[in-house]
């Protein structure tokens, strides 16, 4: 037997609970709540907000649904649900592609708001790290990726004997390469 829940289903904003719970890409929402406010009164670039968190390769749909509707539901002054929600499913039979990318966001947020956009960048993007090469270094000094190059050096073999690499179905070659340096 199934208990009565006290609050109705209706009664539950989804948005405020999700705002409050931070069930939300956090990156995101952060670097879209420093866009201005204008901005979201636009409905093509709302739309095309949804369907740029909609096409998000490798994250959650349902992640980028919440980060959606708690974004507008903080920026917006006259939040509408249903209508957000329809924006953002539409994205899933949509023929077009959204004009709006991450690097857009990021450009946006950044001339709005540069400090805020400093401390959300030293916060979410990785820092690539750059090797200062002083002048004292020597240039022979080689990368732990590369192979290192010996220019003398030289493997003798006993005769008869073959070097590790070649197997038993090799040995012609190899003995016609000796025989040829010969």
């Amino acid at each position: 037997m199934m208990n009565n829940i006290p609050i109705m289903i209706g009664e539950i904003n989804v948005a405020q609970y999700c705002v409050a719970n931070s069930l939300y890409d956090q990156r995101l929402y952060k670097l879209c709540c420093m866009m201005k406010r204008s901005w979201f009164s636009d409905n093509i670039n709302t739309w095309n907000l949804a369907g740029m968190l909609y096409g998000k390769q490798h994250v959650e749909l349902g992640l980028m649904r919440k980060t959606y509707l708690c974004i507008l539901h903080s920026i917006t002054d006259r939040f509408d649900r249903a209508a957000a929600l329809k924006a953002f499913n539409d994205w899933e039979t949509s023929k077009y592609h959204p004009k709006l990318s991450e690097s857009q966001i990021k450009s946006i947020g950044g001339g709005t708001d540069p400090e805020g956009y400093k401390q959300w960048k030293a916060e979410y993007e990785p820092k690539e790290l750059k090797e200062k090469k002083g002048k004292d270094e020597d240039k022979t000094k080689q990368d732990d990726l590369t192979v290192p190059y010996y220019p003398n050096f030289l493997i003798y073999y006993e005769k008869g004997e073959l070097p590790p690499i070649f197997d038993c179905k090799n040995t012609e070659t190899y003995l016609d390469v000796i025989s040829l340096k010969k």
